[in-house]
């Protein structure tokens, strides 16, 4: 008999073995040491090299499980049932944190849909709303005083309305420190209006402060700002003119408060909420927060009557497109934009984009929206309706945004089941150092904030 050296943990110190059944023994426990490695090499692996699924299934399009984004047609409307006219383009967006290798993109078809004959898919990389057409470019917010070649300006109602003369200026209580110089090319995306020449009104957008309050002139009529906070989020704090209680019997006060510039970042309580067409939305985790290219130094921390005036909207993820008051900004040339109306418009000038925003602008490359990856679709030989690509992503490398914009390109009229995609990372030393890295970065942002 052959008795088995056992350790102080083990809970078998009588059983004794023959020397066949000890053999058998240690092959059992070679194999469930190896079977052990092989598991927790496969999770490093799994972790560090992890696939990113997406999905959109037009037979189930309100599910909880579609996390494909912003899927349109050529008119930019969703394909109801997913038809899709031969010869037009079928576009969608892809959500992805991090550097992957390759993208791969599996389109089912319906049994009543044509075949593909030939298909093809375009991508490009950066953030869903700089994917957006590109608009009317706009000039400085209304309420901003400007100067420029010695002349005084107020936007007003979109328009530039210049000061006829220093003295109208003065009587009316703008003070000339606060004006932004700026360029004569700056102001053409302004149209002119009508001179200010009346010393017994104000323009429309001026701008007041009346015992430590601010208010702003609409249409003639008052509109106190909800707080300071709300105030300084759209202009600069001296600014505004002083005026006494006195002069609030000039002008009927709205019953509405003016709140935060659209696209501000505010917090209250443990939450962090985007400010947007007179809702917030609140964001679901620091590493949405950090991915959508914001800033941490622009979070305002705020009040129960200032979240009080504001309509809460449903989570802001990962997904979700920036919201109307972005200010997006190219690394390569500074070329602003501004993000409206799901339309981006360029902005004349870093002065300008201030007078939309104080936040830090989201950086973006003005370059990523001509490189391309492009793949033709094959039919899947494991499934009879299926059919597929893939795309190399290493010139995506380096891009700013973490959206992935699909073109789906196809001569036939077909009919859409389910698109399916993934995103793989290769097993390489540089993905994983980039792994390691990614992963103190996700610690960092978990327990930091």
């Amino acid at each position: 008999m052959i008795r088995i050296k056992k350790d102080m943990f083990d809970l078998t110190k009588k059983i004794e073995l023959d020397e066949k059944n000890y053999k058998h023994y240690r092959l059992f426990q070679t194999a469930v040491y190896l079977l052990a490695l092989f598991l927790a090499v496969y999770l490093f692996i799994i972790i560090a090299f992890p696939t990113q699924f997406l999905t959109f299934s037009f037979l189930n399009p309100n599910s909880t499980k579609n996390n494909l984004a912003n899927i349109r047609n050529s008119e930019g409307l969703f394909p109801e049932r997913g038809r899709i006219e031969g010869t037009k383009p079928l576009t969608f967006d892809a959500s992805v944190i991090g550097n992957y290798s390759t993208g791969r993109v599996s389109i089912i078809l319906s049994k009543k849909s044509e075949e593909f004959v030939s298909a093809s898919l375009n991508a490009r990389k950066s953030y869903q709303a700089f994917f957006y057409p590109e608009g009317e470019p706009v000039g400085f917010r209304d309420g901003t005083a400007v100067k420029s070649e010695g002349n005084y300006y107020l936007v007003s109602d979109g328009k530039l309305k210049k000061f006829r003369n220093d003295s109208i200026l003065e009587t009316l209580g703008f003070d000339k420190n606060y004006f932004i110089e700026t360029t004569a090319e700056d102001l053409k995306y302004n149209p002119k209006g009508e001179e200010i020449s009346d010393i017994s009104t104000y323009p429309n957008y001026s701008i007041f402060k009346i015992d430590n309050e601010y208010y702003i002139l609409k249409d003639d009529i008052l509109r106190k700002f909800v707080s300071s906070q709300a105030y300084l989020s759209s202009y600069a704090d001296n600014q505004a003119i002083e005026k006494t209680a006195d002069f609030l019997k000039k002008y009927p006060l709205s019953d509405d408060t003016e709140g935060f510039a659209d696209g501000s970042l505010v917090s209250y309580g443990d939450s962090a909420f985007l400010v947007s067409n007179g809702k917030t939305l609140p964001i679901d985790s620091s590493i949405t927060f950090e991915n959508m290219g914001y800033s941490w130094d622009d979070l305002r921390k705020i009040s129960g009557d200032e979240m009080a005036m504001y309509k809460k909207e449903k989570l802001f993820t990962i997904f979700s497109p920036h919201p109307d008051g972005t200010i997006f900004v190219t690394n390569e040339d500074q070329k602003y934009y501004l993000i409206k109306n799901n339309q981006k418009h360029s902005l004349p000038s870093s002065s300008a984009a201030l007078s939309w925003s104080k936040n830090n602008p989201v950086i973006v490359s003005e370059m990523s929206l001509g490189i391309e990856g492009k793949c033709q679709l094959k039919k899947n030989p494991f499934s009879f309706r299926s059919y597929y690509c893939e795309i190399p992503l290493e010139k995506f490398k380096g891009l700013y945004g973490k959206d992935f914009e699909f073109v789906l390109n196809s001569e036939s009229n077909i009919k859409i089941d389910t698109i399916d995609t993934s995103f793989k990372k290769s097993v390489t030393l540089e993905n994983l150092k980039l792994a390691i890295t990614e992963t103190f970065a996700k610690i960092k942002g978990n327990y930091a904030y």
